[in-house]
């Protein structure tokens, strides 16, 4: 009955004469009442001119369709203003004027739409900036390339300015106080303007030298007798806690925050009402830090790992972390209250650091005031405070167990739970009860909206035996102690057995009955249909509801329940209902089939529709009525697309809904997401044009004129930039070449230096010149276009240079030599998404002459394409397909191999096609400096050649594969020490006449290639009585492995030093069977890791302990002398390469 006279007053009132608003009145525009009931004739925009877009004859037939007035339509001042108001929804226009005249035989109406189209942004150009970049304007500057600006503009003149407002004032927080900018606007088009943001940065203000002054008051103040000192702070200690850096710039608002840090600062160690002034002094160039207080509280904080009698074991914590967790820094108070707070805040310190029972006792004093003096009138201190903690030793959880039914995995709740059991890898362990209790409440919400609206903590307290707050029962022998924790409806237990320092967690619980799903039903609701929109019956309600994942019989879940909303939804979408809306109503029932009681928002109404809230019904069965008001159904009418710049109109329509397709709110979603894909628009909207005013604001009332039910679309964009130069540098040390030696050795102070140090400490020795490794610097300069011709395709032309230092700096053929290690010209298109589709398409051509990365040198050209797909988000596939002409040669006798050499060669270019298969899984954690996770990566290549190999030792044809497996783990213990583990297995098989693969395929090792402490690439085959392969370097196939641990030296925010400690291993041999022990060596060595900014630099040091012969190839006898041995040690150096 009540909801019958609810339903009854909706209707009484809906349909009252006063329930539909007034439509607002027509404007009246010249011709109205001469035009007035004859039909049209024509629709004409004036003011568009041709080489405007609106002027293209495309745009023109689609504006002319979206004002709805075809020739023949009787002229009705309503229907031409409905239609003016859609042309200006477009925002093409800055103004749209309508007009209408009689022709010559008065019987005819000719509508004219007199228009100003909107100019948009082509280019911004930042000028004068010295100090902050481009980027960093940007940010800030609310015009974007593509949108409105409209110079004489009232509104564009006021927000020109607002926006050059805002630059002076991101210039004002970098010190620049005196910074101008100005934003000026030129026309370069018949609908484009360019803005120039011109700037006068002025001088910027720093911070001086840094000097602290401390002032106390002394004289003939009073002091209370006896008491101890007031801490005293160093000039480094304030500079430090305000972070005050001598060049850093001086704004007043690092002024504000300096004085805070640092007022914060004195008061935690207990400076009573501090005052601190940072005044800049611009004539002695410094920066002078004024620190003024008369009173303090003598802070002590005595802390021992076990109780013991009285105070004995206590020794005083010196630690900042400590002084910092008190509360005295924020408040500045000292009383008895502030200091209870402190104590409670000391303990939660200790908790979080994994001393559960950790125990702070507050040792409270005030000095004694002398008579007639109140406390303000004294100087030094007026209060002891003395915290005594006994930290009772680190508790580390060792499990965490449910006890009893559960509705859901144990597994899948302890991973959502921030309490974690202790793990030697992690830095988990530690209990924080708060934290515990939230855990356990989110276990409990778990459960209900997985339908076990009964879910409880078995050993919970009753409702009338709860207590406010936290309540800890202890219970067991002193040396093996149980605690019961109880909160509200929460419960835990820990236990702690008799002799060890650890904790298990007990949770016992009973999952009740679930809920279930009773019967379901979906219901349409009729609605006053808007004039012109078709209505529904597209939809079959049958076919949606198979889709639905809710059974009846099922445990109910709310989360079933919200899909099921959005799968209805989809379906009306789908069919073009723009305006669809959806209420879900249920009934909560118990087993006997009454309603449930506990609904509404008293919590005491029955859970009838009217009450039941399907996200928070408590019912043992729950019957769902979805109620839908469907709405007319609309259809997809014309498309603008504006504001697109270069990118090619075509590319962004392919991702629109087309004309005449449903109108569906999905589908305008997704192409928004498809066109943001792209990478190549900073901002994409889509405003819809012609919806009556119920679905733009949410109520049902009117429009001035009739909607139709052919709804345009305007898809307004951003372009971003897309245009970019990058230089690229790096540093290596260079592969080992046989002929080549390093940088010359150093001698003459270097060596003296050296000598004498040995000399001071083991006595007079002979200086020995230092053998440095030499270095391949290499440089890239990079055009990329991420547009290129307007297809969102990238194009990159790219050219790589290296060089290294001459071996000789007085011969001019060393010189030459060392400038020509490295170029390469590689032009490079790259389709992220083929078709639509998650596939990459990349295509290259490529040039490269390289005497720097191969033993032996090169000259190749040739193309690559490659298909890369990603098939999850860490697992990616690729196929790659490189046809190359070759052309190498380490038998020039006359030194290294020049260009003019290599293709004066009979038969210079050999044909080779290269196929790759290759696949990754990754999860790593950072690519450049991983701390945990792991990768697996595998790649399989088939190579056909043609030719003759470089050391002359195939036939005309090289047909043959390779393969290789890549593992990587790497585990960080307690966020300190990185482990880091390394493995990789290649082989190789070769179908021609020669069982080996060609030499410049085969694989190497040392140095840079593997196995630090060798020399790059010397790494031989050997057979089982340890004699090397004298003829070919390297091996068909490969094992190698590597493990290092990692320790922070220091770290900052933009980067840090971290000390690396190897052991590498690895061997060759011409086949997997042919491995022994012989094939394998092993190494060990220390390095330097330096992460700047994401940039990382590496500096290796490896050490060879069991030195064999060095390897000369083509000697017959292997036998070497005791100075032929390899180096004890090799240095590696690398620049902006993965550790």
């Amino acid at each position: 009955m009540p909801r019958l006279l609810k339903l009854l007053v909706i209707a009484a009132v809906a349909f009252s004469p006063g329930a539909w608003a007034e439509a607002p009145p027509t404007p009246v525009e010249p011709g109205d009442e001469n035009c007035t009931g004859l039909p049209i004739s024509s629709v004409r925009f004036a003011g568009c001119e041709a080489d405007w877009s609106c002027g293209r004859p495309d745009v023109v037939e689609r504006l002319v369709r979206l004002a709805e007035l075809p020739p023949g339509t009787s002229y009705l001042a309503g229907a031409a203003e409905g239609a003016r108001e859609r042309i200006v929804l477009t925002r093409l226009f800055k103004s749209v004027r309508r007009g209408c005249e009689v022709d010559a035989s008065g019987a005819w109406a000719d509508l004219t739409f007199h228009v100003e189209p909107n100019r948009r942004i082509r280019h911004i150009e930042v000028r004068g900036n010295a100090n902050l970049y481009d980027s960093d304007i940007f940010d800030r500057l609310g015009f974007r390339t593509g949108g409105i600006y409209n110079p004489g503009d009232a509104a564009t003149e006021k927000e020109r300015q607002r926006q050059a407002s805002l630059l002076v004032r991101r210039y004002a927080k970098e010190g620049f106080g005196g910074a101008q900018v100005t934003i000026d606007a030129t026309v370069t088009g018949p609908e484009s303007v360019d803005l120039q943001v011109l700037v006068m940065e002025g001088d910027r203000r720093r911070m001086g030298a840094i000097a602290v002054e401390v002032s106390v008051p002394g004289g003939d103040a009073p002091t209370v007798a006896g008491a101890p000192a007031c801490p005293t702070f160093s000039a480094r200690t304030l500079r430090q806690a305000a972070k005050l850096e001598s060049g850093e710039p001086y704004t007043e608002r690092r002024r504000r925050e300096a004085e805070r840090l640092l007022e914060a600062f004195l008061r935690s160690r207990g400076i009573m009402d501090p005052s601190v002034a940072l005044v800049p002094d611009a004539t002695a160039e410094r920066t002078r830090v004024a620190v003024k207080y008369a009173r303090c509280a003598v802070l002590s904080i005595l802390g021992r790992d076990e109780p013991a009698p009285g105070r004995l074991g206590y020794a005083p914590v010196n630690d900042d972390a400590v002084l910092d967790a008190l509360t005295f820094g924020e408040s500045g108070n000292f009383d008895f209250e502030e200091s209870l707070l402190s104590r409670e805040a000391l303990e939660l310190h200790y908790q979080q650091l994994g001393h559960l029972f950790a125990d702070v006792v507050l040792d409270y004093r005030e000095l004694p005031v002398p008579p007639g003096l109140a406390t303000e009138q004294l100087r030094g201190p007026v209060a002891a405070i003395t915290f005594l903690v006994t930290t009772n030793w680190p508790k580390e959880i060792r499990a965490i167990d449910f006890v009893g039914a559960l509705g859901l995995p144990a597994d899948e709740l302890l991973q959502g739970m921030k309490t974690k059991v202790y793990d030697f890898f992690g830095a988990g362990g530690f209990l924080l009860v708060d934290q515990m209790m939230s855990d356990l409440d989110s276990v409990r919400r778990r459960h209900v909206d997985a339908g076990y609206h009964r879910f409880r903590f078995t050993d919970a307290r009753p409702e009338a035996n709860r207590q406010p707050g936290l309540e800890v029962v202890r219970s067991g022998r002193p040396d093996a102690p149980v605690l019961d924790y109880y909160q509200d409806d929460l419960h835990f237990r820990v236990t702690q057995p008799k002799g060890e320092n650890v904790l298990y967690v007990t949770v016992p619980v009973d999952v009740g009955t679930p809920s279930r799903v009773g019967d379901i039903d979906i219901d349409e609701v009729a609605v006053r249909p808007h004039e012109g929109a078709r209505q529904t019956g597209a939809v079959q309600l049958a076919d949606v509801r198979t889709r639905l994942e809710a059974v009846p019989g099922d445990v109910f879940s709310p989360g079933v329940v919200a899909r099921d909303a959005s799968t209805i939804e989809a379906a009306y979408q789908a069919a073009g209902h723009h305006d669809f809306a959806l209420e879900v109503l249920c009934a909560g029932r118990l087993a006997g089939g009454d309603f449930a009681p506990g609904c509404g928002s008293d919590g005491l109404s029955p859970c009838d529709e009217d009450h039941c809230d399907y996200r928070t019904v408590r019912a043992d069965r729950i019957d769902l009525r979805f109620r839908v008001s469907p709405g007319p159904s609309y259809e997809v009418g014309e498309v603008f697309v504006i504001g697109h710049g270069r990118t090619a109109e075509p590319l962004i329509r392919k991702s629109l809904p087309r004309t005449g397709e449903p109108l569906s709110r999905i589908a305008i979603d997704e192409a928004g997401r498809q066109l943001r894909l792209l990478g190549v628009f900073s901002d994409v909207q889509l405003h819809l044009v012609g919806l009556p005013s119920a679905a733009r604001d949410g109520k049902i009332a009117p429009l001035a004129t009739p909607a139709s039910r052919r709804i345009a679309i305007v898809v307004e964009l951003q372009e971003a930039t897309s245009e970019f130069i990058e230089v690229r540098t790096g540093i290596q040390t260079l592969v080992a070449r046989e002929g080549e030696g390093g940088i010359p050795a150093v001698g003459g102070a270097v060596s003296s230096s050296v000598g004498a140090v040995d000399g001071v400490t083991q006595g007079p020795v002979q200086a020995v010149p230092l053998e440095i490794p030499n270095f391949l610097n290499f440089w890239g300069l990079a055009y990329r276009d991420v547009n290129f011709l307007g297809r969102a395709i990238e194009f990159e032309l790219p050219l790589k240079y290296g060089l290294s230092l001459p071996e000789s700096a007085t011969d001019g053929e060393a010189w030459a030599s060392a400038f020509s290690r490295l170029i390469e010209l590689r032009p490079t298109l790259y389709e992220p998404r083929l078709l639509g589709t998650n596939v990459g398409l990349r295509g290259s051509v490529f040039v490269r002459y390289d005497r720097a990365t191969r033993e032996v040198d090169e000259f190749e050209t040739g193309g690559t394409t490659e298909l890369a797909v990603n098939l999850t988000r860490n697992l990616r596939s690729s196929l790659a397909v490189t046809a190359s002409a070759i052309a190498s040669g380490d038998d020039c006798d006359d030194g290294p191999c020049t260009l003019p050499s290599l293709l004066e060669r009979d038969d210079p270019l050999a044909p080779t096609v290269d196929v790759a298969l290759g696949a990754t899984l990754d999860y790593l954690d950072n690519a450049i400096h991983p701390t945990q996770g792991f990768a697996i990566g595998t790649r399989l290549r088939y190579i056909l050649s043609r030719g003759t190999d470089e050391r002359g030792a195939t036939g005309d044809i090289g047909n043959f594969l390779l393969w290789e497996l890549n593992l990587r783990g790497v585990v960080n213990v307690r966020k300190f020490l990185i482990v880091a583990a390394y493995f990789r297995y290649a082989d190789s098989l070769s179908f021609g006449e020669d069982k080996n693969v060609p030499n410049r395929y085969r694989y190497r090792l040392g140095g840079i290639n593997g196995i630090r402490g060798l020399a790059d690439n010397s790494v031989r085959t050997f057979d089982e009585a340890g004699l090397p392969n004298l003829v070919q370097e390297g091996g068909d196939s490969l094992m190698m492995g590597t493990v290092e641990l990692r320790l922070p030296l220091f770290q900052r925010d933009i980067g840090g030093i971290w000390l690396g400690l190897f052991v590498d291993w690895g061997g060759l041999a011409e086949s997997l069977l042919d491995f022994n022990r012989e094939s394998f060596r092993f190494t060990a060595g220390v390095g330097l890791r330096y992460l700047l900014s994401g940039i990382a630099i590496r500096l290796d040091v490896g050490f060879n302990p069991l030195q064999r012969c060095e390897i000369e190839t083509g000697v017959a006898d292997p036998r070497c002398d005791p100075g032929k041995l390899e180096p004890v040690s090799q240095t590696h150096f690398g620049l902006l390469y993965t550790f």
